[in-house]
């Protein structure tokens, strides 16, 4: 079944992308894996993988390798965080840690 965009950002291709986005944009320190970060917004991992995916595939999100664990994090680039990442946040807020 197909998700419904995102309401308040229609560019984002559904509301789990709008909320795996916004949850990486937030706090761009912290580096997440798809496990907690599939844990942390309720979201299916299937669904986490693919999100995450499309935003790697669009050069949103960048990934690291420690032992066997793949660690996320928005891309930094300042046009990125200024164009994006303000009008992410304000518009999708991410659910707080448990």
């Amino acid at each position: 079944m197909r998700s419904d965009a995102a309401p308040l950002l229609p560019i984002l291709r559904s509301r789990t992308q709008g909320e795996v986005l916004a949850t990486l944009l937030f706090d761009p320190d912290h580096e997440w894996t798809i496990t907690d970060l599939s844990r942390h917004l309720s979201v299916p991992l299937t669904s986490t993988q693919s999100e995450i995916a499309r935003l790697a595939t669009g050069g949103l999100v960048r990934s690291r390798t420690v032992g066997r664990a793949q660690l996320l994090g928005p891309e930094t680039d300042p046009l990125l965080d200024e164009v994006l990442r303000r009008p992410v946040v304000d518009v999708t807020t991410p659910p707080t840690a448990s």
